[in-house]
């Protein structure tokens, strides 16, 4: 089953983005959005709406003052008449992160949060004379009224707020992250455990205990890659997303020509002629499963800043293995590295 990860609004929006998209953050979001389901409170979203209509009619006004207009002699109606609501509107309606919303129905909490908010409880705060935190509050109750709608043991909460994070210190089925790193980390717990670890014991013919699995990530199969590290050797696992099957594994030391996974890896980074090329694309064409995506990124922009990849990228094994990974992690790249890219290894 896929995890539920449900977004607080401070984990939604940046500066950045705000004129573009109606989600900010994206490069997190785009990564939850390939491992989990995305959930967002009505009140997320209503309270994105309005903190883009404050930032926009702020820029508005900051338009119409910018003397440029009087001397390029541009339209008044057309510069005046820019309706922000349909703008935000258009905004919501294209965004591509898929979602769903819910709602608190259940108005009896109201009762609840007067209480909290008396007695200065998270996720208000705690101090005299304040009564912020409703907005958290409306949201920490739409949460546990939609925990009680589904049969998952738990979900995710992506939040950066201290008193709505406090709020639900102790919830056993709310797991509090502050981003896709932190949640991560929280997704190897499956691979600890007992079950898990004898089946990987069996598989790999090596004991495997809980210290021993230190990571697991996205590969560009869709699959999880889980690490394991002992005193010798360094296990990479492949993991079944859906079913949690192992399909295989590598000893990530000595595999090509006694170098690592990692030097391998490396040496094509930083390729000192053609045949150098040549030979590590081949040796690592059967093992791209098993990359992280730092050591993606890291070879795309090899691929354009290395004259000794990118002169020879008409090559057929060549384009093959650079563009797959390019279609794994071109979100994750700077426009100039793209643009580049698209030059040597498309047109």
């Amino acid at each position: 089953m896929t995890e539920k990860v449900i977004f607080d609004t401070n984990k939604l929006r940046d500066k950045e983005a705000n004129l573009w998209f109606f989600f900010g953050n994206r490069g997190d979001l785009e990564k939850f959005s390939k491992v989990s389901e995305i959930i967002i409170p009505d009140m997320v979203i209503e309270e994105l709406k309005r903190q883009k209509k404050r930032s926009l009619e702020n820029k508005k006004q900051s338009f119409l003052e910018n003397p440029i207009h009087w001397i390029l002699g541009t339209s008044k109606p057309e510069r005046e008449n820019f309706d922000i609501a349909s703008h935000i509107q258009k905004l919501e309606d294209a965004e591509n992160i898929s979602y769903s919303v819910i709602k608190l129905t259940d108005y009896s909490v109201i009762e609840q949060m007067k209480e909290l908010a008396l007695q200065k409880a998270a996720p208000f705060e705690n101090g005299e004379n304040t009564d912020k935190w409703f907005k958290d509050a409306y949201t920490y109750f739409t949460v546990l009224e939609y925990l009680k709608t589904i049969e998952d043991s738990y979900v995710f909460f992506v939040c950066k707020d201290g008193r709505l994070v406090e709020a639900f210190d102790g919830n056993e089925r709310v797991r509090v992250v502050s981003d896709f790193d932190e949640f991560e980390k929280q997704r190897i717990s499956y691979f600890q455990e007992e079950y898990f670890l004898k089946e990987m014991s069996t598989r790999i013919n090596f004991p495997v205990n809980t210290k021993d699995v230190v990571w697991a990530w996205l590969n560009i199969s869709g699959n999880r890659v889980v690490k394991i590290i002992s005193e010798w050797p360094t296990f990479l696992v492949e993991v079944d997303f859906s079913t949690k099957e192992i399909i295989d594994h590598i000893i990530e030391e000595v595999l090509i020509e006694e170098d690592s996974l990692s030097d391998a890896i490396n040496y094509l980074i930083h390729s000192r002629n053609f045949d150098e090329t040549d030979f590590y694309v081949g040796q690592l064409m059967p093992y791209t499963q098993y990359f992280t995506d730092q050591q993606i990124i890291e070879l795309l922009e090899a691929s354009t800043s290395n004259n000794q990849i990118y002169r020879i990228a008409e090559k057929d094994d060549l384009k093959s293995f650079f563009k797959s990974l390019f279609e794994h992690k071109k979100n994750s790249l700077g426009d100039e590295t793209k643009k580049l890219f698209i030059k040597y290894f498309w047109e």
